[in-house]
């Protein structure tokens, strides 16, 4: 008997008997029977979230045909275990509290040259919908438990393998390479589980702590050699400025010393002379310094020499 006929027909049997019922017993056991007929067909009734696909488990075996977002009619008996369908995200940080665990929880790799890496990685995956029924019979019951037995085993288990592959200098420099070859490898180990990766996040990479000492100094020895070049550059440009503002000055002295003459001079003098003596309260004694009349003449106060 198909379920839709034993529902039709346990209906239609409750409804006799509590028809039979109203006309013979007492109200109180008419409602008690209703009650009981409200539950059972109440068991029947599922609503499956958006996002999520359940499954039917009647008698510990998975009953054909899945159930996808909306109301579905189902077997009284049977029960509904749900996966989620959305996009995962499985986190493994040396940060304590950004991973899946709260506790640091980072992937160790040893490189081809024998060298340490500590990896920071984030897995984006979700459950082929098409697969709900072979994930419980074979895999796993529940979403939390998928996490621990699949995606983190599978994942420490090719990152290790990937990065084996390479030097640890390479591992830096061919970064998005190593991406992309890991989403593959992982693409193939978990899809004939039922899962579908969607990309693979490396988030950190961080070699072993002497190198990374070591890389420390080289930057600051790399630094400080900038701002020593930085400052030779800045003094040797200040030594052009002085030497050009020496010869400048230089050239200046010998344009006014080449043109300066006894005559010129003289000239000069005398007009000096010339404005002294438009203030009419003084007296001035002007003595030729050369016998000739040339030079500049020594001038003398009338008014400060009394």
């Amino acid at each position: 008997m198909t379920f839709p006929s034993f529902l039709f027909l346990f209906l239609a049997i409750s409804t006799g008997i509590g028809l039979f019922v109203i006309k013979k017993k007492p109200l109180a056991i008419t409602a008690i029977i209703v009650f009981l007929v409200l539950s059972f067909f109440a068991q029947t009734i599922v609503i499956i979230d958006a996002g999520e696909v359940g499954i039917q488990i009647l008698f510990g075996k998975v009953m054909k045909g899945f159930l996808y977002e909306g109301i579905h009619i189902k077997n009284p008996l049977a029960r509904i275990v749900t996966y989620s369908i959305r996009l995962q995200e499985y986190t493994m940080s040396v940060t304590q509290g950004e991973g899946a665990r709260h506790a640091a929880d980072p992937i160790t790799a040893r490189t081809s040259d024998n060298s340490e890496i500590t990896v920071d990685v984030t897995i984006w995956w979700t459950i082929n919908s098409d697969s709900v029924g072979r994930i419980y019979t074979k895999v796993s019951k529940n979403m939390n438990n998928l996490k621990e037995i699949i995606i983190r085993p599978a994942s420490r288990a090719v990152i290790r393998d990937v990065f084996s592959q390479y030097k640890l200098d390479d591992c830096f420099r061919q970064r998005d390479l190593i991406r992309d070859q890991l989403a593959l490898e992982m693409i193939e180990y978990l899809s004939p589980k039922g899962l579908i990766v969607d990309n693979v996040l490396l988030r950190d990479l961080r070699p072993p702590q002497s190198v990374d000492l070591a890389i420390q100094q080289k930057l600051a020895a790399e630094q400080e050699l900038q701002r020593r070049d930085y400052e030779i550059e800045i003094a040797r440009k200040d030594s052009i400025k002085r030497v050009v503002e020496a010869g400048g000055i230089a050239s200046a002295q010998y344009i006014i010393t080449s043109n300066l003459s006894d005559i010129y001079n003289q000239w000069n003098a005398i007009e000096a002379i010339k404005e002294v003596s438009k203030n009419g309260n003084s007296v001035f004694y002007v003595i030729p310094t050369n016998s000739d009349g040339t030079g500049v003449p020594i001038i003398l106060n009338a008014d400060q020499q009394q």
